[in-house]
Order: C-alpha cells, then sequence, then structure tokens
C-alpha cells in the first residue's frame, strides 16, 4: 500500500470514530514534535472520511501543518481487513 500526501483541509472526520469526539493530542503532539509521524493515516478514498488516525490529524492541524502522509483504502479493502481480523480473533 503506498503513502502519499493529503491535504488536512480536504479529510472529512468520522462519526462514528470514537476517538474523534475526546481527543487529547498533547502527548501525542509533543512526540511528533520530536521524532516525526510514524504510521500515515488510513483515508477512504472514495469519500475523502478520516478511517484511523484522527487524532494525528488534529496534531498536525495544532502543528500548522497543511498535509499529513496517508493511505487510501476502499471499501473492499476494509472489508476484508475486517475479516481477517474476526478470522484470526485479533
Amino acid at each position: 500500500m503506498q503513502t502519499t500526501k493529503v491535504r488536512i483541509n480536504e479529510l472529512h472526520t468520522n462519526a462514528a470514530q470514537p476517538f474523534s469526539r475526546h481527543l487529547n493530542v498533547n502527548e501525542l503532539k509533543q512526540n511528533i514534535e520530536s521524532m516525526g509521524l510514524f504510521y500515515p493515516i488510513l483515508v477512504d478514498k472514495s469519500t475523502m472520511t478520516i478511517i484511523d488516525g484522527h487524532r494525528r490529524v488534529e496534531c498536525y492541524k495544532q502543528l500548522g501543518y497543511d498535509h499529513i502522509d496517508c493511505r487510501y483504502i476502499n471499501e473492499q479493502m476494509e472489508k476484508a481487513n475486517v475479516n481477517s481480523i474476526q478470522a484470526f480473533g485479533i
């Protein structure tokens, strides 16, 4: 899966994501400032909705960044991942 840069203002939050309502990002923001972003966010390419990475996006906003690394996924990939997780009991 290829990583690309995406404009933060093009992203939409996922209202079903529980972390999006309670974003405590101070520690994560400090880590990003000192070490950078280790894991790109996951975005549904068809809707530009954040699947994973709400806190990282919030940190980037607070740090003044315009872009963030992301990996695009599509609905089929997401279903495959969910099925794999369920099959292995992860």
